[in-house]
């Protein structure tokens, strides 16, 4: 839309700026022209000839030409980073919202957007603070002795007094290299920001040199002694410092005594471990092969204590006097086993006034299972047959009432290892043994228990037919719980005794059930039965041709079945029908 008082007023700037350029330059005629004096910052741009280095046509600022002067915030503005390119980015901010000018010399031309900068969120500049940092005032690390002179020479604005740029975020820019450059300049491999001093982040295992056993609990400066440094650093505190590398760590005497006389390998790790030096054992690399004892079985896994020395804890400090006399003793028993071991049998297998040699029961591989075999059982008084030969030592020579194992004046009869299922019953029947005891060798044999050469007809039941093959406890029954008793003097012999009476008492006589009267041993059948003879019923004509079966009915009496024999009608009638 067209504005009549913008086209009457041009002229009038138009001849007013006309007017100034014809007059000669002179400070006078630029603070004419300024809104004000330039701060101490900008003040060597004070000129109306330097007016074009900030502003350009009708624009305030110009931006780029700060950046033009402001190389270093030009490279965050451009790339985003930093604070001035998070400004940018995220609040879309130009230099004219934080720095404005022409306010007097001594105007301070940073204004902070969060009141003051002690309140900036850092984590805007790129470099969030945590930990320490947290509590470090900003001059802490903004001081000209932090800045990077690299950084600070290809930025000519840079004012070093004042200025928060020229950082870098290494560790080393703010803080003194302890370490005096032997360990690079990644401090964060080691420490974090909570407390450098703890080394949190260091691992021992990544180095030339894993800590194991109690390595792992000694302190650094046992191992890193503290050196003299010559050179001066930067705000060095101390002129020593820990040495952390160039050690001699490969070989043990770099740190340890060596307790053992010259011609003794310095290879320490054959013997001892990290675990402790005195813990020495199997499952160090130390080959007693080499020795006058090679170590088999068992004792390959015992301490060394165990044969070398008692008690390492009250051992002597003066470590020769301790391994001399335990290692190198050239008189150090060890031919015999109980140079080592006590006599488990309490001298019970002397010979000859001498203790025979262990090895011939034991082997350094576990005292127990013992290698004593059958074949040198077979050798002694009691030669082992039968189930005799895969019975276990124990069964026989069991401990005693004080724990000893039994091998002499052992009793060499049966009753001296069995129980007398007999109770003494089946003594009138045995032979007398050697040792003036009945003999269960009379009836039994080692073979099995249950198999017998017992002679029955010595006795007043003697067996017949089919008894011969009916296995002993059929008869002679077991009187509680295994192994109980079993009887013999009072087994009873009368048949009902281990026979049911099928008939019910029918053929009881006096009390007594006379089987034998009708049955043999041989067949259940009545093979002695004689009808004429044994009954009141003579069998003649027609009736000794009919069947038993026929006169002798099957009738339930008592809930059971029975065969009825007696008594019995023997009239006609009972039978006939007329």
């Amino acid at each position: 839309m067209f504005q009549p008082w913008k086209s009457s007023i041009l002229p009038v700037w138009g001849t007013v700026i006309i007017f100034f350029l014809m007059i000669p330059f002179h400070p006078v005629t630029a603070q004419l022209l300024s809104p004000g004096t330039l701060g101490k910052a900008h003040r060597h741009l004070e000129g109306i000839e330097n007016c074009r280095k900030c502003h350009s046509g009708d624009k305030e600022i110009d931006p780029g030409k700060c950046m033009d002067c402001h190389q270093s915030i030009g490279a965050d503005w451009t790339s985003g980073q930093g604070y001035h390119g998070w400004l940018k980015i995220n609040e879309k901010k130009t230099c004219i919202q934080c720095h404005s000018d022409h306010n007097g010399l001594n105007f301070e031309m940073v204004r902070w957007l969060e009141t003051d900068k002690t309140r900036l969120n850092h984590s805007k500049t790129g470099y969030e603070l945590i930990g320490a940092h947290r509590k470090a005032t900003c001059e802490s690390c903004h001081q000209p002795a932090n800045h990077s002179e690299k950084l600070r020479k290809a930025d000519q604005s840079i004012q070093s007094a004042t200025t928060y740029l020229a950082l870098t975020t290494q560790c080393l820019s703010c803080h003194f290299d302890e370490h005096r450059g032997t360990l690079g300049e990644s401090c964060e491999d080691c420490h974090d920001l909570e407390n450098w001093k703890k080394a949190t982040l260091f691992d021992h295992t990544k180095t030339k040199y894993p800590l194991t056993g109690n390595h792992q609990t000694v302190k650094c400066a046992s191992c890193h002694q503290p050196v003299k440094d010559e050179k001066v650093w930067r705000d060095q505190k101390d002129g020593e410092y820990l040495q952390m590398d160039r050690l001699k760590f490969p070989q043990c005497l770099s740190c340890h005594q060596n307790p053992h006389p010259p011609g003794i390998s310095t290879a320490c790790e054959s013997c001892h471990n990290t675990t402790g030096w005195k813990n020495t054992s199997n499952q160090t690399k130390f080959d007693h092969g080499t020795t006058r004892y090679p170590l088999t079985g068992e004792h390959r896994s015992l301490n060394c204590s165990a044969c070398h020395f008692t008690d390492l804890s009250k051992a002597t400090s003066d470590l020769k006097k301790l391994v001399i006399p335990n290692f190198q003793k050239k008189s150090m028993a060890y031919q015999s086993c109980t140079d080592c071991h006590q006599d488990a049998h309490k001298k019970q297998l002397m010979k000859n006034g001498q203790l025979q040699p262990c090895e011939d029961c034991h082997t350094t591989s576990g005292f127990r299972p013992s290698t004593y075999s059958t074949a040198q059982h077979q050798q002694t008084a009691f030669p082992l047959t039968g189930a005799h030969q895969v019975a276990a030592c124990i069964e026989c020579h069991h401990p005693s009432g004080t724990g000893d194992w039994i091998f002499t004046s052992l009793e060499k009869s049966c009753q001296g290892c069995h129980h007398d299922a007999h109770k003494g019953e089946a003594d009138p029947f045995m032979t007398t043994g050697k040792n003036g005891k009945p003999d269960c060798e009379s009836c039994h044999v080692t073979s099995e228990w249950k198999v017998t050469r017992f002679d029955h007809s010595v006795t007043e039941f003697a067996l017949n037919g089919r008894h011969q093959s009916v296995s002993c406890i059929s008869c002679h029954k077991r009187e509680g719980k295994k192994p109980g008793t079993i009887r013999f003097q009072t087994t009873a012999r009368d048949c009902n005794s281990c026979h049911e009476d099928i008939h019910n008492g029918q053929f009881t006589e006096s009390g007594k059930v006379l089987c034998q009267k009708c049955h043999t041993e041989n067949d259940w059948l009545a093979t002695r039965f004689e009808h004429n003879r044994d009954s009141r019923y003579k069998l003649d004509g027609a009736h000794e041709q009919v069947p038993c079966k026929s006169c002798h009915q099957t009738e339930r009496t008592n809930g059971k079945e029975l065969v009825r024999f007696k008594p019995m009608e023997v009239t006609c009638e009972s039978c006939h029908r007329i």
